[in-house]
């Protein structure tokens, strides 16, 4: 499936485009190719970063936003297919006769709309911020905040670009500005506005789309609920998103991890396995009859699966209600849609670089320059464009990670674990408009590796554009300087340096869990230590002893995705993995509190991560259950869902200078820990 989701990806470069030269006029459905390294383009962005760049999120803004209006207009007597309700959907429903052009359409709108600014220095301006869009990336993980009291949870939350109903934006051609010259739109990062009956009623030759019961019809709609008439329901998504960043943290931070031993970490004898041929299908796909990863004794965390839990994350509701993300059929209707897939893009390249000489190469390079190099198509981390050595480019990788994911694999997550986040947005034009301080300047990140006591750390640097404050709306981005600077960050980039204090500690071995799922296609499992109400499904993504879930991004039978409908008539099993590690460390003697999480029960708290410890107490406490995307309880489906779930451990020893990710050991299963529980790993039904 995951085939399917990166050929999607990739017309995303079609759709929102980067820095290609686009034709109007009759050539208005040709995109012409990326040039390959004109300097301005830097690398992808996340969501908050790219807001750091007030022109090109203010062209970006107005550009999504025109495609969004209007969305059943005719060009030259026929349907306009470059538009977003066109585009999105060509991801599932309505199934229409797409002609197929092809053409980097918001990068087109924002060419244009640069040219419509009266004045020649703000063209000028806007041309350059059109030159080096990219389009921005959404990662759960960064963190939105700075940490309240003590919870670490509080630092995650929805981006406030994804939830403000309007923003501020300098607009070529409104004539509704204030005094600083911003007029205030509706956000096309929030929602899409689907055609109404009016816009219908003068469309032709188009086939209407129609929501089944449970949707929102008028607009998109992110974790609905009855609270929120049906509309997106902020506080449910902002909940949901605290409660399963640091599980995802810990699902990429496995799926990625190269390095391993076959026997205990204990033993000095066996040589670390650095597995740079780890094939292609057993990375991104989750199905266990798929050939590649065929007899595997245990699930394994695959890019399909991160992929399709972030889009039931956003879609699944309550109260029977569904947001358009959880289903193929309407997902890419969402404008969160886009950033989640360019993500997505975005951990893929970190595979090719983490496994060079990876097998099943040719299911994911092409022959066409748009595509066929990850790095100058963008998708790369800080400083790597250049870097032509396979060993020293994953070493740089591995360090990437190491800092920017590890620290949110455990319960040690302190004020300023990843230097630089959350973001200050004081100064975005977006969300501040008139109100906005400081100057949010276009930049060029270099960055260098340094180890410090045992753990490596991203130093990163920020290379201004040379532009003089106080303001640089007011002033010309020269295209010299950043060619200029562009052409030497890769020669100021150092090499990867290791700096270990004398003293470094000898990182300790740590123990870690996961439950591990084998399913059937279309059922959504959360995972709980503790007990369990089963009146209160619509509460089991954002419960406090919710430790996890897996689920399948897929539509019903009867919906317009043929890859859905195969997979289930095939009866395809999938398999995916919960971590609980993170979740253990709540109920640890050491941990504050950890007396009180658990009323009922023999074992309520764990000296260690020990098997002696966990065992007894995940199989006492350690739950499940079956619901769909409406949050409705499905009852005694374990045997019809083919559920299997069993529970494995795994040595892991933290990140240092001989392994930077990390090196875990084989894995043991405890399968006394889920096989009396219907669904667990040999559970007898009576009716076998």
């Amino acid at each position: 499936m995951l085939y399917w989701t990166l050929a999607i990806s990739i017309s995303q470069q079609k759709f929102f485009g980067s820095s290609s030269e686009a034709e109007m006029a009759d050539d208005r459905y040709v995109l012409k190719p990326l040039t390959n390294d004109d300097g301005k383009r830097g690398y992808r962005l996340e969501i908050d970063e790219f807001l750091g760049d007030n022109e090109m999120t203010n062209l970006f803004l107005i550009a999504l936003a025109e495609i969004q209006t209007n969305s059943l207009r005719q060009y030259q007597g026929k349907p306009d297919w470059l538009t977003y309700y066109s585009l999105a959907g060509v991801h599932g429903s309505p199934r229409e006769d797409w002609n197929g052009y092809e053409n980097s359409v918001v990068h087109a709108e924002m060419v244009k709309q640069a040219e419509l600014y009266p004045d020649e220095n703000d063209k000028k301006i806007y041309r350059d911020a059109a030159a080096r869009f990219r389009l921005p990336y959404w990662d759960l993980i960064m963190p939105r905040k700075e940490m309240t009291g003590s919870d670490p949870a509080t630092i995650w939350g929805t981006p406030e670009i994804f939830k403000s109903k309007d923003v501020y934006v300098k607009h070529p051609t409104n004539p509704k500005k204030d005094e600083k010259g911003f007029s205030k739109i509706s956000n096309p990062f929030a929602v899409f506005t689907f055609p109404n009956a009016q816009e219908w009623g003068k469309a032709k030759g188009r086939e209407k789309l129609n929501f089944p019961k449970g949707y929102n019809s008028v607009h998109t709609a992110r974790t609905p609920s009855s609270r929120s008439d049906g509309n997106t329901d902020e506080g449910n998504l902002n909940y949901a998103i605290q409660s399963q960043a640091a599980n995802y943290a810990t699902k990429l931070w496995q799926m990625l991890s190269p390095d391993a031993k076959k026997q205990s970490l204990d033993s000095d004898k066996v040589e670390i396995l650095i597995n740079e041929e780890r094939s292609w299908e057993s990375f991104a796909n989750d199905e266990i009859e798929s050939e590649a990863i065929r007899g595997h004794d245990f699930a394994t965390v695959s890019l399909e699966s991160w992929h399709d839990g972030l889009h039931v994350l956003v879609g699944t509701g309550q109260d029977q209600y569904r947001g358009q993300m959880g289903n193929p059929a309407f997902a890419a209707y969402d404008p969160i849609f886009w950033m989640h897939h360019n993500n997505i893009e975005r951990i893929f390249a970190l595979f090719q670089a983490l496994y060079p000489k990876s097998k099943g190469r040719e299911c994911y390079t092409s022959k066409d320059d748009l595509v066929k190099n990850y790095w100058g198509s963008g998708f790369a981390t800080p400083g790597n464009k250049n870097t032509p050595d396979p060993v020293a480019l994953k070493d740089k990788v591995k360090a990437y990670l190491t800092e920017t994911y590890y620290w949110a694999t455990n319960k040690k997550i302190v004020p300023g674990s990843l230097p630089g986040w959350p973001k200050k947005l004081s100064s975005s034009w977006a969300l501040k408009g008139k109100d906005a301080t400081g100057v949010a300047a276009p930049a060029l990140h270099i960055s260098a590796i340094t180890l410090k006591a045992g753990v490596p750390e991203l130093v990163a640097r920020t290379i201004p554009l040379k532009i003089d404050a106080p303001a640089v709306q007011d002033k010309v981005v020269e295209e010299s300087n950043i060619v200029k600077l562009a052409n030497t960050v890769d020669s100021k980039l150092p090499d990867v340096v290791f700096n270990p204090p004398l003293s470094a500690p000898q990182p300790s071995i740590q123990q870690t869990w996961n439950a591990h799922i084998c399913f059937r296609w279309l059922i959504h499992h959360p995972f709980f230590i503790g007990h369990v109400k089963n009146d209160q499904p619509e509460r089991y993504m954002t419960k406090k002893n919710e430790v996890g879930f897996t689920s399948v991004f897929a539509s019903t039978l009867n919906s317009n995705c043929e890859s859905c409908a195969v997979k289930q008539e095939e009866d395809i099993l999938i398999e995916d993995v919960v971590p609980l590690t993170t979740t253990l460390y709540d109920y640890l003697d050491a941990t504050d509190g950890s007396e009180t999480l658990i009323r009922d029960g023999n074992v309520k708290t764990i000296r260690d991560l020990g098997p002696e410890q966990v065992v007894p107490f995940l199989k006492e406490h350690l739950q499940w259950r079956i619901v769909d995307l409406g949050s409705t309880l499905l009852v005694g489906q374990e045997q019809q869902a083919k559920l299997e779930v069993t529970v494995a451990s795994r040595q892991f020893s933290p990140p240092a200078e001989s392994s930077l990710m990390g090196v875990y050991g084989p894995r043991t299963a405890y399968p006394e820990i889920t096989f009396n529980k219907p669904g667990g790993l040999g559970f007898v039904y009576q009716d076998a």
